[in-house]
C-alpha cells in the first residue's frame, strides 16, 4: 500500500469507531415485522417450556430452517432479554465477529497489516451490514460463526484449530443454508491452498469428524427435510438471472439502501439539504464503478489479487466458488445471503484500492459514513418505511404493546 497521510489514517480509525457505535445507535428503532415477531414470540414460548425445537421458520427459499437457528434466541429469552436487549446482544456479537476477523487475518497474513484498518473501516460503515447486525434474525448471527470458522482455519495445523473451524462452519450451516455454500467453498479452496488432497488429508478427516459431530443437533431436521415434500423455490431459470453477481456488485460497498427503504428511497435521497444523500450515494457508486472498470481493463489491478496466495484463497473461497454454487443451485438469491461472505469481499476490494488508488479509501469511507449515519437518522425520524424495514419497533410501541401474543406460522 502506498503511503497515506495521518489525516487519512485518522479517517480510517474514526470510521471504525463510528461504524461500531452505529450498530448500537437507536436500537429501539429496529425492524419489527413478522420475521422478528415470529422469532421473539416462539423463542419466548420455547424458553418458558425449556424445549429446543427440531425445525424453525420457513425460509424465503421454501425450505424450512433448522431448529438450531432458533436456539440462540431461546437462550436470549431464557436470560429474559427483551427485544431491545436481544438486538443489543446481536449487535455485540457482530462487533465481536469483526474484531475476531481482524486478528485472525492479521495472524494469517502479517503482510496485510497495512490494509486491515481501512478494510475494516469499510466493513464497519457498510450500511447494509449495519442493518444486518440490528435484527432479531438468525442470519444476523452468521458473522459470529464465520469468524470462528476462519480463526479455526488459520490454526488448522492444530487440533484446537480444526475443532474451532468445524464448530464455526457447522454452526453457520445450521443457522442458514448459505453456510453450506461457504463451508463447501472454504474446504475445497483450503485443499488447494495446502497443496492438494494428500497434504490436506492430515486435517481433512478431523474436520469431517468434528463437523458431523457438531451437525448432530440438526439430525431430526435432516430427517424431516428428506421425509417431507419441499416447497423449495428452485428453478433452472434462476441460473440465468445471475443474481449472485448482482448482489455482489451491490454488496461490495454500502450503496444498497433500496433493500431496506423500498419506496421510501426517494425520500431518503432527497434528504437532507436538497438531495445531499443522493450526491454521496452517486459519488460512492462512481468510485466503485471506476475501480471495477480498472479491474476489468488493467492487468496490474487483477494481479494485486492473482499474484498473492492468500488473496487468491479469499477470491476462490468467498467469491468464485460461492458464485458457482449459489448460481447452479437454482435458488433465488436474496441480499442477505451475502452476509455469510462478509467481510472478505470488502477486504479484497480494499487490497486492490490500497495498492493503486489509496487516497480513494478516504473518499469511500466519507461517503459510507454519511450514508449510514443519515440512514439511521432517516429511520429514527420516519414513522413508516415503505420497504422491507416497515414500521420501526419504537413507532409501534407508541400506540400499543408491540409484542403480540401469537404470530401466524407463515409470513402474511
Amino acid at each position: 500500500m502506498k503511503q497515506v497521510s495521518h489525516f487519512h489514517k485518522t479517517i480510517f480509525l474514526f470510521c471504525i469507531v463510528a461504524g461500531i457505535l452505529m450498530r448500537f445507535l437507536w436500537l429501539e428503532d429496529m425492524e419489527w415485522k413478522w420475521d422478528e415477531q415470529w422469532m421473539y414470540v416462539h423463542a419466548s414460548e420455547w424458553a418458558k417450556n425449556k424445549t429446543l425445537p427440531d425445525i424453525g421458520v420457513m425460509s424465503g427459499g421454501g425450505i424450512v430452517n433448522t431448529g438450531f437457528s432458533t436456539w440462540p434466541f431461546i437462550l436470549f429469552r431464557y436470560l429474559n432479554l427483551n427485544p431491545i436487549q436481544m438486538v443489543f446482544a446481536i449487535a455485540s456479537l457482530n462487533v465481536f465477529a469483526l474484531i475476531l476477523f481482524f486478528f485472525a487475518i492479521k495472524k494469517w497474513n502479517p503482510k496485510w497489516n497495512h490494509v486491515l484498518i481501512p478494510a475494516f473501516a469499510i466493513a464497519s460503515t457498510h450500511v447494509l451490514h449495519i442493518v444486518f447486525s440490528r435484527k432479531i434474525w438468525a442470519q444476523d448471527l452468521l458473522p459470529f460463526f464465520t469468524s470462528i470458522a476462519f480463526l479455526g482455519f488459520v490454526y488448522r495445523q492444530k487440533w484446537i484449530g480444526i475443532f474451532t473451524w468445524a464448530l464455526g462452519l457447522s454452526m453457520a450451516m445450521q443457522v442458514h443454508m448459505s453456510g453450506f455454500y461457504l463451508a463447501t467453498s472454504m474446504v475445497l479452496t483450503a485443499i488447494w491452498f495446502d497443496g492438494g488432497l494428500k497434504n490436506a488429508f492430515t486435517w481433512l478427516w478431523k474436520l469431517g469428524m468434528f463437523t458431523v459431530w457438531f451437525l448432530l443437533p440438526s439430525l431430526n431436521w435432516f430427517i424431516h427435510l428428506f421425509s417431507h415434500s419441499s416447497g423449495a423455490s428452485t428453478s433452472i431459470s434462476n441460473i440465468f438471472k445471475f443474481e449472485f453477481f448482482i448482489r455482489l456488485l451491490s454488496d461490495t460497498v454500502g450503496i444498497n439502501v433500496f433493500y431496506s427503504l423500498g419506496k421510501s428511497t426517494q425520500d431518503f435521497l432527497a434528504a437532507p439539504y436538497n438531495y445531499l444523500n443522493l450526491f454521496f450515494l452517486v459519488l460512492l457508486a462512481s468510485i466503485f464503478l471506476f475501480i471495477l472498470y480498472k479491474l476489468i481493463a488493467q492487468k496490474s489491478y487483477r494481479a494485486t489479487i492473482w499474484q498473492n496466495r492468500e488473496s487468491k484463497f479469499l477470491l476462490w473461497a468467498y467469491i468464485i466458488l460461492p458464485a458457482v454454487l449459489f448460481t447452479l443451485s437454482g435458488i433465488p438469491i436474496r441480499d442477505h445471503y451475502m452476509i455469510v461472505l462478509f467481510p472478505m469481499i470488502q477486504l479484497l476490494f480494499t487490497l486492490v484500492i490500497a495498492e493503486h488508488k489509496p487516497k480513494l479509501l478516504s473518499w469511500i469511507l466519507v461517503c459510507q459514513f454519511w450514508i449510514a449515519a443519515n440512514f439511521l437518522i432517516f429511520i429514527h425520524k420516519t414513522p413508516e418505511i415503505k420497504g422491507d424495514y416497515g414500521i420501526p419497533y419504537s413507532e409501534q410501541a407508541k400506540y400499543k404493546n408491540p409484542i403480540p401474543n401469537s404470530v401466524p406460522e407463515h409470513a402474511p
